[in-house]
């Protein structure tokens, strides 16, 4: 069961996912380096959405992309 999905994301939807978080965090990993960790609720099951952001005038040599993490009731 979803609990309070966020607003959906600007740009183009590149997926979703359910992971389990152990701590309160999860690591966002990227080929160029290690990647952000992102704060979750806390421990449990957290839901994922992906989004590339894209607006009129971007620098292409930089990707922006919009996560968006919210607990999930099991």
């Amino acid at each position: 069961m979803v609990d309070a999905e966020p607003p959906a994301g600007a740009g183009v939807a590149l997926g979703s996912c359910t992971v389990r978080a152990e701590g309160d965090a999860v690591r966002c990993w990227s080929v160029e380096g290690p990647g952000v960790a992102l704060p979750t609720p806390g421990p449990g099951t957290i839901a994922a959405r992906v989004w590339r952001r894209i607006e009129p005038g971007d620098d292409f040599r930089y990707e922006r992309y919009d996560v968006r993490l919210w607990a999930v009731t099991e």
